[in-house]
């Protein structure tokens, strides 16, 4: 683990400064002013260096099982000077994801072994995409603010999409089973390609190419198995959790308050991991939603601070690496103003 021992003045001046940045007051010039400024200061970035490293140490114990078995034990009293201290640690750690940093993803993949094999890791930071080709020919495109986990064994392929948004394109495989994990639910393939958006409370699977199966962990699935052996319609609604297929053309739509799991069939013209072309399209759809897609790239938070334009109806397509041409759009052909500061957009009514 990195080693760190703070520089009094440097970490103060560095804590003062993060305050003032993330400060609700900072307009977006100021708080780029403040920034460049301490960028230029050497000893500023050096401690900004070597507490990154820290951080990344302290995020990779996450799966120490040491540290889990003492994760729920009372914690001892923490003096003034060490609240102070670590204080200013949060403070830099939100520069960091501020600024994109994303270190913990610059420390590489592997993650773990276990019993089975090697876990290895991939991420992506907001407004990022990557591609990754796995060992097996399999295909992978993460979307998003995402993380994968990924086991190739001789007799298995397992992964877990642990949240955000993944399209796959599978190599077929008859002897090595291929499953995704997404939370009580288990995807098994049976050779086709198709995209899966873990959100908090829904899980959207919609499939390209071929088929696959939607089933509670643990359940086994024949390679033969079909629509109608599961009893599943292709078009309706099934409780929560029951087995289903899905073919080219479908989608299925879970939904945790709801306790169901709603299936249908999707345009010819609707492009399953759109995001994928760099692009987002928007037709007649309310700006809330809008700007609750947009949030998933931008690194500042837009905010909607008047009622009166939640429902406003926004159709056009943006560009996902500019979300900044996306909000002047929105100024420009809707009753909209946008304030911008350091690290948020607000917009209300013009």
């Amino acid at each position: 683990m990195a080693t760190y021992k703070a520089n009094g003045e440097i970490a103060k001046r560095v804590a003062e400064d993060f305050a003032r940045i993330l400060s609700a007051e900072v307009k977006e010039e100021e708080g780029r002013q403040l920034f460049e400024k301490q960028l230029k200061d050497s000893p500023y970035k050096e401690e900004f260096e070597t507490l990154g490293a820290l951080l990344a140490d302290i995020e990779s114990l996450g799966n120490s099982e040491r540290i889990l078995s003492i994760a729920d034990a009372p914690l001892p009293p923490v003096s003034e000077s060490g609240f102070k201290f670590w204080k200013g640690v949060a403070i830099a750690a939100s520069l960091l994801l501020m600024m994109g940093v994303g270190f913990w993803v610059m420390h590489g993949e592997f993650l773990r072994e276990t019993p089975e094999g090697r876990i290895d890791r991939y991420l992506t930071a907001i407004g990022k995409q990557r591609e990754i080709a796995l060992s097996d020919g399999t295909q992978v495109a993460l979307n998003t603010g995402s993380e994968l986990l990924v086991s190739l064994t001789d007799g298995q392929r397992s992964l877990t999409l642990v949240r955000g948004e993944a399209y796959f394109d599978v190599a077929r495989d008859p002897e090595r089973p291929f499953t995704i994990d997404i939370g009580d639910q288990v995807i098994t393939v049976l050779g086709t390609a198709f995209g899966v958006r873990r959100d908090p409370g829904s899980i959207t699977i919609a499939v390209e190419q071929g088929r696959i199966v939607v089933h509670k962990s643990g359940e086994a699935v024949s390679e033969n198995v079909s629509s109608e052996q599961l009893g599943s319609e292709s078009i309706g609604k099934l409780p929560a959790f029951s087995q289903y297929v899905l073919e080219q053309g479908e989608q299925s739509i879970y939904n945790d308050d709801a306790g169901t799991v709603e299936l249908s069939r999707y345009e010819s013209t609707q492009k399953v991991a759109e995001w994928r072309s760099g692009l987002l399209t928007f037709n007649q759809e309310p700006l809330f939603d809008v700007v609750k897609e947009l949030n998933r790239y931008s690194g500042k938070k837009i905010l909607i601070e008047d009622k009166s334009i939640i429902d406003l109806p926004i159709s056009g397509v943006i560009r996902i690496n500019r979300i900044d041409v996306a909000v002047r759009g929105l100024e420009v052909t809707s009753n909209i103003k946008a304030r911008h500061y350091f690290d948020r957009i607000v917009l209300e009514s013009n």
